[in-house]
């Protein structure tokens, strides 16, 4: 009689028999690990140094990512439904050596989604700042359209700098007639001015691509993990 092969503790055969797979112990283990760290530091009379752990995580990815970045746009992500209206807000960061007096960058979008209108940020509240939007079909591609936004913190010679912070809120519209899909807008940052008139390369100016998500009517925005956000 022939024997029966053992089931060894990671045969696929045998997990799949008890009703578990793999991927559900690694969901299992992912999802508890959070909160078997929160609780074994928090009761642990030696408390990990957070704060050296995060001014040393921050000083890397300055050193990594930032270096040679003289002027970084950036955009949050953001959950949609077909018919839908949303604001994106957009953020200026420049140098500290840079002071920057004007900044333009383009935005390249699907025609589902429609440009409605820009306003200014708090910290752009100036009667002085100046703020110029225009949008016009894409050069090649008839799926697609442009718009182009110009931010100047005024006259007076070019000496006045814009802050780093919260400059803009940027509104749009989403088409009825859309599928469930992620959409990306393709910033690129067109034209600066600074202060002093230096020309800045341009591998150093960064805009980032935000996502939008356009979800079904019926589907509501997935909130993040509490664990994750602190």
């Amino acid at each position: 009689m022939a024997k029966e092969p053992k089931m060894g503790i990671l045969d696929f055969r045998f997990v799949s028999d008890v009703g578990f797979r793999i991927s559900d112990l690694l969901s299992i283990l992912f999802l508890t690990l959070p909160v078997f760290c929160v609780t074994t530091w928090g009761t642990s009379p030696q408390q990990p140094p957070f704060r050296e752990v995060y001014e040393e995580a921050s000083s890397l990815l300055t050193e990594v990512l930032g270096e040679d970045v003289a002027v970084r746009i950036t955009m949050e992500e953001v959950d949609t439904h077909p018919q839908g209206v949303f604001t994106t807000p957009v953020f200026l960061k420049t140098s500290p050596n840079i002071k920057l007096n004007t900044v333009a960058f383009e935005m390249t979008y699907p025609k589902e989604l429609s440009f409605s209108a820009a306003h200014k940020g708090f910290l752009l509240r100036s009667d002085r700042v100046m703020l110029e939007t225009k949008t016009m079909a894409h050069a090649s591609d008839s799926t697609l359209q442009v718009t182009t936004i110009t931010v100047s913190a005024g006259e007076e010679d070019g000496k006045l700098a814009l802050p780093d912070g919260l400059i803009l809120y940027l509104d749009f519209r989403v088409s009825e007639r859309v599928e469930t899909r992620m959409v990306t807008l393709d910033n690129k940052i067109s034209c600066v001015k600074t202060v002093g008139g230096e020309p800045l390369p341009h591998e150093q100016l960064v805009a980032e691509n935000p996502t939008v998500y356009i979800l079904r009517s019926d589907m509501l925005p997935v909130s993040a993990c509490f664990f994750y956000m602190h």
